[in-house]
């Protein structure tokens, strides 16, 4: 990563469909989707559509904010980070619930993982090395 100005330029960033966050976040999505079709009638017009909203912020925002442009890029990625914190309740209160079956509960809880530690993991590949704040390039 290279500094210049306020402006972060990213060697080989190319576009965020390429950003493995980006396709583990939509991976996600694809299992909620699938995971909640099987739901009870009542919660698929409550909790599976919350589910469902929440499980599409995540690379929605990172998709949205993808530019150069650090600190914008940086509200985006916090935007997906926000987003992972509500889908994490809504999947801990679906577990409660027992709507997931075995399979399907692990497999949403080991994409929330990995989509939590690319998310954490992205955000320190952004920061600047050189110790310089994110505050300061604002």
């Amino acid at each position: 990563m290279v500094l210049a100005g306020t402006v972060w330029v990213v060697p080989g960033m190319g576009a965020y469909q390429e950003l493995p966050v980006w396709q583990r976040a939509v991976e996600l999505a694809e299992v909620i989707h699938r995971g909640t079709a099987t739901f009870p009638p009542a919660e698929r017009q409550e909790l599976a559509r919350e589910l469902r909203r929440w499980s599409l912020v995540i690379p929605l925002a990172i998709a949205e904010h993808c530019s150069l442009q650090a600190a914008v890029f940086l509200q985006g990625v916090a935007a997906a980070q926000r987003a992972w914190r509500q889908l994490e309740h809504r999947v801990l209160l679906a577990d409660r619930l027992g709507y997931w079956s075995a399979p399907q509960a692990q497999e949403v809880q080991h994409g929330l993982a990995e989509v939590d530690r690319l998310l954490h993991a992205f955000v320190r590949s952004l920061q600047p090395a050189d110790g310089v704040s994110r505050r300061e390039l604002r």
